[in-house]
Formats: structure tokens, C-alpha cells, sequence
């Protein structure tokens, strides 16, 4: 996709309303996962921040699905199982990382 495509896509209404559920999906379930998950202590703290403000994150995290070429003709486990992919990588960017 080129940039004016991934962008495009990022800030799409039907996309970006998808990436919002998928997201609160992830973070519910790194709230439940295993303690002994590695890197557990800052994936719960963004978790519990994504599901108490995920308005506020939609944009971020609909620009990295985007840019890894999921689109608004991706289903919906695409979009959770690329949420979740991308989280660690969501927290080590993160300025409490």
C-alpha cells in the first residue's frame, strides 16, 4: 500500500470502529493472562489504559494495522490477532517503557 493508501485506510470510519473493538478485546485479555507472561507488568498498564481510554488510542493502533496492510476488508480475528502482535511492540514505544 502507499502511504496515502495506509493513511487513508487508518482513519477510515468502518476501519478505525473495528480496531476500536479489537483493541478493548486485547487489552481485556492481557488484563486476564498469565502473570508469568513475559513483559506482563507494562502490558496490563496499557492494557488497563486502553480499555479505560481506548478512544484515545484507536488512532495509534488503526495507523500500525494499517501500515501492516490490514485494510477494511479484513475480519475481525485478523484485526485482533494483529492488535495482539503488535502489542509488546506498543509498549516498549510507550514513554513509561
Amino acid at each position: 500500500m502507499t502511504y496515502a493508501t495506509t493513511y487513508a485506510t487508518s482513519i477510515d470510519a468502518a476501519f478505525t470502529s473495528r480496531v476500536f473493538m479489537a483493541i478493548r478485546e486485547c487489552g481485556r485479555d492481557i488484563i486476564n493472562e498469565d502473570p508469568g507472561t513475559a513483559n506482563h507488568a507494562n502490558r496490563i498498564l496499557l492494557a488497563k489504559i486502553v480499555v479505560a481510554h481506548t478512544s484515545d488510542w484507536v488512532a495509534v493502533f488503526a495507523a500500525r494495522l494499517a501500515e501492516l496492510g490490514l485494510t477494511t476488508a479484513s475480519t475481525d480475528a485478523d484485526l485482533k490477532t494483529a492488535g495482539s502482535s503488535v502489542w509488546d511492540a506498543m509498549v516498549t514505544e510507550a514513554y513509561w517503557s
